[in-house]
């Protein structure tokens, strides 16, 4: 059992937490200077803005020990916050590991197969939950496809309509496409590019990703005089195509990203997929360079978009009312182990952003070290607000812990793909499922983060294994 699942009981619904939260947040051994009265809570709800990330890996941002990219405003949202150092994606895959994150479950099929708005059919989702307690509600960006179906007081989507619109008034000339590079890449040995790279020639003013930034501002304008509201904004970045505008295009010099350690074949086990453009080889080591000095440029671009979202929230004076969480739905493996994206257990696919600032229920300075889940993020977020539903959620919430993050240093996370995969503080077990291609492995994290050493039936391994196995067997049976 996890530190966090002794501190409150087995049942994952909401209703229990907010009630829980109410407890501790007026209880005596809580100081009022941090969390306030009641009445004031109950005259001034707090609002949730929700940044999600696309394809983020957890190690692109400077608090995490990035060492390429420079994220100022993510790492002061983390510092006057809590740091999640181990946020585990429940699902290694875009569009489906969003949605596990805005559902706070992992989906009813989680084979390798399937498609997210079946997977994940009546599960109520972030914006409806908080809309159902009265909150005005919007989307921006791209969230994931049975997200952006939905209703909302703001819709604002990209690409289509709301983008496109925008693009097609503003800047014809681009025929609806702002990844329309400056120059095409010239071909390698392999032949073209199996990726997107490079700089484009439309202005940042028009680029989705500004676009997004200056809608979610939007939004706050509108709401600055009710509330309270939630806002999920989802950045496209910094996941392909990997073509963005200048200066961020160029940001980091390539002769200062490090040459990656690239396989001179592909890797085994394949890909479910098993595509050409899943993986890196050696002799596509400079293009591996210019695709990575796009990414970090991305993050780079999220981050100024983060920092001027900041600004606004301040001028509005609604900053420090705001429960702010930037997140990620899955991560990318930007060629370690020779691979491309995510669909793999592996730490660059699984670990993702997680970073949670509100001022009233979050201790500053917080570092969470245990592996928590992304299906832990929703019903945080509504434990903080004091908002009560009888949803059903795959994991607790984080928000005791929040408190006083050093007392949660052991944990369990699970993802799956086809394959299974449990996480601890120093071990990762994966067992194949019914994925068509993949291998069991076992890794002792701590003598081994670089996931090179594969222990799975070994005796100096047996003993973890073991318990992993048991722990897996366990997360199977809750979910049914």
């Amino acid at each position: 059992m996890s530190d966090l699942e002794r501190m409150q009981p087995h049942s994952y619904t909401s209703k229990y937490m907010a009630s829980s939260l109410n407890r501790r947040r007026f209880g005596a051994t809580l100081t009022a200077g941090l969390l306030g009265s009641r009445a004031a809570r109950a005259q001034q709800p707090p609002n949730v803005l929700v940044i999600l990330t696309s394809e983020m890996r957890a190690d692109a941002l400077s608090s995490m020990g990035a060492a390429i990219a420079k994220t100022p405003a993510i790492d002061a949202l983390a510092k006057e916050g809590c740091l999640l150092r181990h946020s585990i994606t429940a699902i290694p895959e875009s569009a489906r590991g969003g949605m596990a994150l805005l559902t706070g479950r992992y989906p009813k099929q989680r084979s390798v197969e399937g498609d997210a708005s079946q997977a994940f059919q009546g599960f109520p989702t972030l914006t409806e939950l908080f809309a159902k307690s009265g909150y005005k509600t919007g989307l921006i960006g791209a969230p994931p496809r049975p997200v952006a179906k939905l209703s909302a007081d703001t819709v604002k989507l990209y690409p289509e309509p709301d983008y496109k619109a925008f693009l097609d008034e503003n800047y014809a000339h681009f025929e609806g496409d702002p990844h329309r590079p400056m120059q095409p890449l010239t071909h390698g040995p392999e032949g073209p590019p199996p990726w997107d790279v490079g700089a484009t020639a439309l202005p940042a003013t028009g680029f989705p990703t500004g676009w997004i930034g200056s809608q979610t501002r939007e939004f706050f304008n509108a709401h600055k005089e009710g509330g309270p509201w939630c806002c999920l904004t989802t950045f496209w970045k910094p996941r392909e195509p990997y073509i963005l505008p200048m200066p961020w295009a160029k940001r980091y010099n390539t002769e200062r990203i490090p040459a990656p350690n690239l396989p001179a074949t592909h890797p085994t086990p394949p890909t479910a997929s098993d595509q050409p453009r899943d993986y890196a080889v050696g002799s596509q080591a400079p293009l591996i360079r210019l695709l990575m000095q796009s990414y970090f440029g991305s993050v780079a671009y999220v981050d100024d978009e983060v920092r001027a979202i900041v600004r606004e929230l301040k001028i509005l004076k609604q900053f420090d009312n705001t429960i702010i969480a930037v997140v990620g739905d899955c991560g990318h493996m930007l060629a370690d182990h020779g691979r491309m994206f995510g669909a793999v257990p592996y730490e660059g696919a699984l670990r993702t952003p997680g970073v949670l600032r509100f001022p009233a229920g979050i201790k500053p300075n917080g570092r969470i070290e245990a592996p928590v889940s992304t299906t832990a993020i929703l019903p945080t977020l509504l434990e903080l607000a004091g908002v009560k539903s009888n949803a059903r959620f795959d994991a607790p919430s984080l928000a005791p812990a929040l408190q006083d993050s050093l007392q949660m240093r052991e944990g369990d996370a699970f993802a799956a793909m086809g394959f299974e995969a449990v996480q601890t503080a120093g071990w990762k077990l994966v067992e194949a499922g019914d994925h068509p291609t993949w291998e069991p492995q076992l890794f002792d994290l701590s003598a081994d983060p670089g996931e090179t050493n594969n222990l799975y039936g070994k005796p100096e391994g047996a003993q973890a294994q073991k318990d992993l196995a048991k722990k897996l067997d366990g997360w199977r049976k809750r979910l049914g």
